[in-house]
């Protein structure tokens, strides 16, 4: 919404944690509105601008028209990274003092890079997160696409792995080009007849991460070709999942004609995004870290970028289709099965619905009490257990993409 202000529009909105939605927010000047694709057909706005005639598009879509009218666009999608990688790459680009000259460099393709119109960075080059929810990526095309991973996700909107898989590979065959994390054959897989360019820690891509070294406050590592090293990375937040995304913006600044030194001075300035291992207060002397995780995998990082030091870990699922899918892999993360953190306690809060009503048997409590996770129906509860329970020299981690911050507010 920034970029239509900018270009001269008038923008208002309104939130549910911000005021809530009411009749009278849509007002006699609004000519368009956007929605959210978690608000329904039942909500209040909405329907007062139907009722009206006011032409209604939901983000997603509004996005893929928004895009239409940049000359080009690099569009980051995947299950996870997609946020931080985004950032990281708006970082780098966002200060590039020249335009970037529409030539990749010369690896080992699929097919000619002749076939795509330069591509350079400026005024008319937009920088996106292309989002699955729903199949929002969809409605870009004709973009340079990231995927940095697949994992299955939104069982509320694809039936099983396959169909979601389906969407990636869509996405892929309607972008210009694709620079995919190689590591996975299935998310390879997801690219054919395409300008490809293969990035990721194992061997066999365009791009590795090699000789990581991890600490609590950072990573570092190589970046290394088929044909030698390239150099070396040093970034202020921690995890071996963001040394992936960085290389990701590596990648692809280089291959749009940054200079790697350029590259790598503005990545070891990148502090992070909110909610991505983002350190927000401290409870009685212990630190206190709030991450976005709210699937297994995610936590799984999470749980990695911590390292060796103790650890609590406070969860809120989110939402409920996306627990009685991931039941099982949320049980074994959370308990710690691939030893990625000294875990001495896990506190389980309600689910957060976001846009889902309640489904019977699928809740916090009953994850808790299956899993062996002590379960607290309030935040105020959670925060008295972490205060009487809690060792002076450990961490609490805070998991879930909902309002699970005010454990500590």
């Amino acid at each position: 919404m920034r970029i239509v202000e900018a270009r001269g529009a008038k923008v208002s909105g309104s939130d549910l944690a911000l005021g809530g939605h009411s009749a009278k927010n849509i007002g006699n000047n609004i000519e368009l509105v956007v929605f959210s694709g978690a608000v329904g057909e039942d909500n209040v706005e909405l329907i007062e601008a139907k009722r009206r005639k006011i032409s209604c598009i939901e983000r997603g879509e509004f996005l893929g028209q928004l895009c239409k009218s940049f000359d080009k666009v690099i569009a980051v999608a995947g299950t996870h990274g997609k946020t931080t990688t985004s950032a990281m790459l708006g970082g780098v680009m966002r200060e590039a003092t020249l335009h970037f000259g529409g030539q990749f460099s010369t690896l080992n393709f699929q097919r000619s890079i002749e076939d795509i119109d330069g591509i350079r960075l400026g005024g008319d080059t937009l920088i996106t997160e292309a989002c699955e929810f729903r199949r929002s990526m969809l409605y870009i095309k004709e973009a340079v696409a990231i995927i940095t991973n697949v994992d299955f996700d939104h069982p509320d909107c694809y039936r099983d792995r396959g169909e979601y898989f389906k969407a990636f590979k869509k996405f892929a065959k309607q972008s210009l080009a694709v620079i995919i994390c190689g590591d996975d054959r299935r998310t390879r897989g997801l690219v054919r007849n395409k300008v490809v360019i293969t990035f990721g820690f194992e061997e066999g891509n365009d791009y590795r991460a090699v000789n990581i070294t991890e600490s609590d406050n950072g990573v570092e590592f190589d970046v290394v070709t088929q044909y030698g090293g390239v150099g070396r990375i040093k970034l202020n937040v921690p995890g071996r999942h963001n040394a992936l995304n960085a290389l990701c913006a590596v990648v692809t600044a280089l291959n749009f004609g940054l200079e790697f030194d350029e590259v790598a001075g503005r990545l070891e300035n990148f502090l992070g995004v909110k909610r991505r291992m983002e350190l927000i207060g401290d409870l009685d002397g212990r630190e206190v870290w709030l991450d976005y995780a709210h699937h297994p995998k995610e936590i799984e990082c999470a749980l990695s970028a911590v390292g060796g030091r103790k650890t609590t870990v406070v969860f809120q699922p989110h939402t409920y289709s996306r627990l009685r899918s991931l039941w099982e892999e949320f049980g074994e993360v959370l308990n710690n099965k691939a030893g990625h953190a000294d875990i001495s306690r896990v506190i389980v809060l309600p689910v957060y619905a976001a846009r889902e009503k309640a489904l019977k048997g699928v809740g916090g409590r009953e994850f808790a009490e299956q899993s062996g996770f002590y379960y607290a129906d309030s935040f105020k509860r959670a925060r008295a257990y972490l205060k009487t329970e809690c060792d002076q020299d450990e961490i609490i981690l805070l998991l879930g993409a909902g309002d699970i911050d005010k454990v500590i507010i």
